[in-house]
């Protein structure tokens, strides 16, 4: 009878502990809803509001941060964008979805969009660079971006310099040899004036 009480309180132990520890982890719940809304359904107030939901529940939800950040930049809410993308950096983890070079890239276009060259310029970089390692596909893009952020900063010598540089990877790349025309059209008007 005891031996039998004693298996009968340890399978319930084995039962009964697990799903109490899971009481404490967070759903993605809200998130997956968030992203369906976004990406299916192209509807980004359904998303904003399940993504409040998912960061009531859990204030350190990196990539919730970073999809908030995609919608308040594409409704060219960029001070919102801004503080959001610097939240999901600072919270992301082994458990993110979002690459690290993802979070400079979109810090870089909210940069841009708000005219702050410098610091864009400075998270195209460092999406270039995590791109090499994480996401190989995106590296052109992000130097494209970083020579067309020199190019509106007025900085024509390092914009070449990145479409050169790009054109050496991929000699082919269509908007590197675009970006190096602009250049060269721009040099002449002004050396025209």
């Amino acid at each position: 009878m005891k031996a039998k009480l004693i298996a009968l309180m340890t399978g319930l132990l084995i039962v009964i502990v697990p799903a109490c520890g899971q009481k404490n982890e967070v759903s993605n719940y809200n998130y997956q809803k968030a992203c369906e809304a976004f990406y299916d359904e192209n509807d980004d107030q359904k998303a904003l509001e399940l993504l409040d939901k998912q960061l009531k529940e859990n204030d350190r939800h990196a990539d919730s941060y970073y999809l908030r950040a995609r919608i308040y930049y594409r409704a060219d809410k960029n001070a919102a964008a801004l503080k959001d993308i610097k939240k999901a950096m600072q919270y992301r983890n082994r458990q993110s979805q979002v690459y690290q070079c993802t979070l400079y890239g979109l810090s870089g276009k909210i940069h841009f969009g708000m005219e702050m060259y410098d610091e864009a310029v400075s998270d195209f970089e460092k999406a270039a660079k995590l791109a090499k390692k994480e996401h190989k596909e995106a590296v052109q893009g992000y130097k494209f971006e970083l020579g067309q952020t020199y190019y509106n900063a007025d900085k024509m010598e390092q914009a070449e310099e990145v479409y050169l540089d790009m054109l050496k990877d991929e000699p082919g790349d269509g908007a590197a040899m675009v970006g190096l025309s602009r250049n060269c059209l721009n040099r002449q008007s002004s050396s025209a004036s």
